[in-house]
């Protein structure tokens, strides 16, 4: 039994007894499986023996040259895929490489972050305990201002009270001298006119 091989559009029609136009439409549609090279060239998988049934009424004939060319070109696109296959792992490697690198990167900056996070929180805690000691101090000022407004309105009302009191003693002190030297005026009087009374 014949193996599936992959040919080149035009060896592949001429093998099916088809034109490569008509090939490459069920290629599109999926009915025909296909590949491309490194030259990008189509490349399709033919099974003779699966295909003879879809071949012209006369089946095509096969030269030994034509087989030792099969046999050539299978094994360069075995070489290809597998040069291919070598492509795709380097290029996977190098993904990898990168990956890890920006891995690596983006850890490097989270660590940066938090650093610089915590560096910013304890500023502010700092901050915070300045601003609470501030505000303490502050409280303590205006405790003690309001006490001693309190002691200066005790002060003022006591210096109100006393010029109360003065004023009083002031307004009897004036009443006694002005009763003192009416009696003096009357005791300067003559005895005649004190007896009078006038």
């Amino acid at each position: 039994m014949t193996e599936p091989v992959y040919l080149l559009l035009a060896d592949a029609a001429r093998l099916l007894g088809t034109t490569p136009d008509a090939l490459r439409k069920k290629v599109k549609r999926g009915h025909m499986q296909a590949v491309r090279d490194n030259a990008g060239r189509l490349l399709v998988l033919v099974d003779p023996s699966a295909e003879a049934g879809q071949m012209s009424s006369r089946p095509p004939v096969v030269q030994a040259g034509q087989v030792d060319a099969l046999a050539s070109q299978e094994s360069i696109l075995v070489q290809s895929l597998r040069d291919y296959l070598e492509t795709l792992k380097a290029q996977l490697a190098e993904t990898r490489q990168e990956r890890e690198r920006d891995r690596a990167d983006h850890a490097a900056d989270l660590e940066r972050i938090e650093t610089r996070l915590l560096a910013e929180r304890v500023q502010l805690q700092d901050e915070l305990q300045e601003a609470r000691a501030e505000a303490d101090h502050a409280k303590a000022d205006q405790v003690r201002m309001a006490r001693d407004v309190s002691v200066m309105f005790d002060e003022l009302k006591a210096l109100a009270d006393r010029h109360t009191e003065l004023h009083s003693d002031r307004a009897r002190l004036q009443a006694d001298v002005e009763r003192l030297a009416a009696e003096l005026e009357q005791a300067r009087w003559p005895w005649w006119r004190r007896l009078i009374g006038r």
